[in-house]
């Protein structure tokens, strides 16, 4: 399997992984414990957010619109792609100190975390790695000369 080849599929990993455990999360929440469901229920029926949770909600709708800009600019072999995604991973880890204590269902933690270490794996080859990548600086496709100018 060659470099580029390997880099889209583990992008389609993070999403995969991510996408999975949010449907996990919402469809396996009636099987938590009566106590789990009533902490749930109190969390959404409460009536005020605090500040540090609006924060959070902007931050992480931030990141997820820098790490899709970014995925999908390194799905596409460009080398812009990898500020984005690594900015975009970061806020979303940061992100996680804005909220209170959070319940998820095991199985779809359980993807979110793969989700993370997926993304981990991609920003440590695409930074730290002497890969055969060959990202391209343009937007222009790589199948073709350059025009002429």
């Amino acid at each position: 399997m060659s470099p580029p080849q390997m880099l889209r599929y583990l992008i389609l990993a993070i999403w995969g992984t991510a996408i999975g455990g949010a449907v996990l999360d919402f469809s396996l929440e009636s099987t938590l414990p009566d106590p789990l469901r009533q902490y749930l229920d109190s969390e959404w029926n409460e009536d005020h957010c605090a500040p540090r949770e609006w924060v959070g909600v902007v931050a992480g709708l931030t990141s997820l619109v820098l790490m899709i800009t970014g995925s999908v600019r390194l799905y596409r072999l460009r080398a812009n792609g990898r500020r984005p995604f690594f900015t975009g991973l970061i806020i979303s880890v940061l992100t996680m100190a804005c909220f209170e204590a959070v319940v998820y269902n095991p199985w779809s933690a359980a993807l979110y975390e793969a989700s993370m270490v997926l993304g981990g794996v991609v920003v440590g080859w695409l930074y730290l790695a002497d890969s055969r990548l060959d990202l391209t600086l343009s937007g222009a496709p790589r199948d073709r000369p350059p025009p002429i100018a």
